[in-house]
């Protein structure tokens, strides 16, 4: 019953599971995009250190990341370059840790660490992550977005409050008993 309610709330909001919903795991739908190796990249920090001939680059205090219209904040930053096939230095991997936190329009996700794959246009999240879609607010110990596709797996002990009224605060949700 508890499981046919949250489907129903789930649909009625428009982020509707992709499939029946298993105790461990929960499937939404997110925005599409991410970032492209095509625009232009911008990432701020206190401090900034060059490993490996420029190959790594680690940001250091009050790390942003902005690209289009994602922002991924951070205290600390490590991204990983390789010259693309006309020798131009690109941006592969972006590991992110502590107090992590993702905006981009209609979605905000906060967690302890994330990892970003720039081929494959994915973002892991780990440590008692938070995410907040419109008046949907989700929060459970892993989440893997595949943001060309729109595809969100929670995981771990998954918890969903849906607020009425469609507000879009973003207001943390109590720890799950």
């Amino acid at each position: 019953m508890l499981r046919a309610l949250v489907t129903a709330c789930l649909v009625v909001a428009g982020i509707a599971p992709a499939a029946p919903l298993p105790a461990q795991e929960t499937t939404v739908e997110i925005p599409k995009g991410g970032i492209s190796a095509d625009s232009p990249l911008e990432i701020n920090g206190d401090r900034l250190r060059i490993e490996k001939g420029g190959e790594i680059a680690i940001f250091e205090g009050n790390v942003v990341l902005t690209q289009g219209d994602i922002t991924l904040g951070a205290d600390r930053m490590t991204a990983l370059f390789a010259k693309d096939e006309k020798g131009r230095q690109r941006i592969t991997e972006a590991l992110a840790e502590g107090h992590v936190v993702l905006e981009r329009p209609g979605l905000e996700v906060r967690a302890g660490r994330a990892h970003y794959d720039v081929a494959a246009n994915e973002a892991r999240f780990s440590g008692d992550v938070f995410l907040v879609q419109g008046p949907i607010t989700m929060q459970g110990q892993e989440l893997a977005l595949d943001l060309a596709s729109g595809k969100a797996v929670f995981s771990g002990r998954v918890r969903t409050v849906i607020r009425g009224g469609g507000g879009t605060s973003a207001t943390r949700p109590e720890p799950a008993q």
